[in-house]
């Protein structure tokens, strides 16, 4: 892990943006932050449809190596650290998807978010409540036992850490499976609204 609350170390960095993903980051107002943005493909696919989108991520070489190509001028490289270097309000919504089950220090990491956006919040992480699913199956998620994941949230954890700045509107499951026949979940994604 670094000094600033984000861990550096075999986090995905190649992973082209989740359909489901995109499809919900698409009806948000602009401009839009992608908050771990990875290679910016989010950020150009959106980019592609007309949207103002804007990208984050650690500065790191293999960033930079898989960064999507004419993207660049469009993500913001920087050291991890707080505040985001961005205005208050900047962006009318925020997208965080897969990101910040690996933030050291979540909290502060929610707090600057919420400071940085001035309407919407979609959010996407591994969904804890697969536990107790993947039980009855005998099985354990391999994604749940990655060992760059500091945070594990339900939507219920999810949805407080939010609630100074945001209101869920809709919860979303995404990536789910069948095991045996028996369902998984795989992401709980939440689309709140500024209060």
């Amino acid at each position: 892990r670094n000094v600033t609350g984000v861990q550096t170390c075999a986090l995905p960095i190649s992973v082209d943006a989740n359909e489901d993903v995109l499809t919900l980051a698409a009806q948000l107002p602009s401009p839009i932050l992608d908050f771990g943005c990875g290679n910016g493909d989010l950020v150009a696919r959106l980019r592609a449809t007309g949207r103002e989108a804007h990208g984050i991520e650690i500065d790191r070489g293999p960033i930079r190596e898989s960064m999507k190509p004419g993207i660049a001028p469009f993500v913001k490289l920087y050291q991890g650290g707080l505040p985001l270097p961005f205005d208050d309000d900047a962006f009318a919504a925020t997208v965080s998807s897969e990101v910040l089950e690996h933030v050291d220090g979540v909290e502060a990491y929610a707090a600057d978010i919420a400071r940085v956006t001035r309407q919407a919040l979609l959010v996407t992480v591994p969904d804890m409540i697969s536990i107790p699913f993947s039980h009855l199956t005998g099985t354990v998620p391999w994604r749940l036992l990655e060992s760059t994941h500091v945070n594990f949230f339900t939507a219920k954890s999810m949805t407080a850490l939010f609630a100074k700045w945001f209101r869920p509107v809709t919860y979303y499951r995404l990536a789910n499976n069948q095991v045996n026949g028996r369902f998984v979940p795989g992401s709980v994604g939440i689309l709140f609204e500024r209060l």
